[in-house]
Parts: C-alpha cells; sequence; structure tokens
C-alpha cells in the first residue's frame, strides 16, 4: 500500500466514411487503494495530475467514486477516456 490497479473498460476504434481513422478512443478505470482515506485521496489526485499532463490526452469521465472496502482499506476509482493515435 499504497497501490493502484488500471483496466481498459473498452476499446474506442474510431472509423470515419473512408474506414479506420487510426485513432483510438479506450476508456480506462483507475483504482486507487490506501490504508487511510487521505492516502487514497492523495494517489488518486497524483493519477489525475500525470493523465491530465500526458501527452495522450486524458479526461475524467465521471466523478471519482470513493469506497471503503471489507479489508480495510480505502479505495477511489477514476474512469478516464484517452485519446491517442496508434502508429
Amino acid at each position: 500500500m499504497p497501490f493502484i490497479v488500471y483496466n481498459r473498460i473498452s476499446s474506442g476504434r474510431q472509423y470515419s466514411l473512408t474506414g479506420y481513422s487510426n485513432l483510438e478512443n479506450p476508456r480506462m478505470q483507475v483504482d486507487c487503494y490506501g490504508t487511510t482515506y487521505s492516502e487514497a485521496k492523495a494517489l488518486s489526485e497524483a493519477v489525475i495530475t500525470a493523465l491530465r499532463g500526458a501527452t495522450t490526452f486524458g479526461t475524467e469521465q465521471d466523478d471519482p467514486r470513493e469506497s471503503f472496502e471489507e479489508d480495510e482499506t480505502f479505495r477511489i476509482s477514476i474512469d478516464f477516456s484517452i485519446w491517442n493515435q496508434e502508429g
């Protein structure tokens, strides 16, 4: 602890009238875990800052979801839409 787990929730290949546009817009979920709420919150804020500053543009889709797990850990989940160009 602390740690993050990330998953690709959906693909997002973009097509136009001429076919595949060489762009993707996958949706990613990032779960930030900590032994305290403030630890999980600080980690989630660092993830948001890093993705906003990346060359691949990432935007949050929804407000972060906060939960307290049965094993007494805190989790904050964030969904991102990320645009990138395959190359």
